[in-house]
């Protein structure tokens, strides 16, 4: 897997950069973690694969980023991402994911940070950060959240998403719901 995903960055990739010559990230650089990454470049593709054989044939999150490096431990960092999220039905549409940076490990979790933002239809969905676990197919957070949409306003402590279901919970809710438009 970690040769495929290593070929997927060096065909979607404008390039391979070399590193910086400082032994720390630079500032606003892709590095989340100190020292020296062990390749960085820019433009990658990315994806989280189901384990189930006979299921859709999408993986459960598809990443894409502008900029990327990894480490010496194979933990990819990633700069002004943008992500898709698939559930079991494969014709359902994908929920757009936005994150101004991301940490994502092979087969395993993918963390989105910094200005998130889900989409799913018409609904907006604002998050401080989005965990990405594969093997439970949930995205979760245990932070503030906002949810938006023409009839709606919720503000939420927490979110767990799960794709596969088309199905969101979340604790301690307040908000505005309403109901019925007056259309003259």
């Amino acid at each position: 897997m970690g040769v495929l995903a290593l070929a997927l960055a060096w065909g979607c990739g404008s390039g391979l950069q070399p590193a910086a010559p400082s032994g720390h990230p630079e500032p606003g650089g892709a590095n989340f973690a100190e020292g020296r990454p062990a390749m960085e470049g820019r433009g990658v593709t990315l994806a989280l694969p189901r384990d189930d054989p006979g299921g859709p044939h999408k993986p459960t999150l598809l990443l894409r980023a502008d900029v990327y490096s990894v480490g010496e431990d194979d933990i990819w960092s990633l700069k002004d991402v943008r992500a898709e999220a698939y559930g079991a039905q494969e014709e359902a549409e994908p929920i757009i994911l936005e994150a101004g940076r991301a940490r994502f490990q092979e087969t395993k979790m993918a963390y989105l940070k910094e200005g998130v933002v889900a989409r799913v239809g018409s609904m907006r969905i604002e998050l401080i950060d989005l965990e990405w676990i594969n093997e439970e197919r949930v995205g979760r957070t245990d932070h503030p959240v906002l949810i938006q949409t023409d009839d709606i306003r919720l503000n939420a402590s927490s979110l767990r998403l799960y794709p596969d279901e088309r199905r969101i919970v979340m604790t301690d809710v307040v908000g505005t719901l309403r109901f019925g438009r007056n259309e003259s």
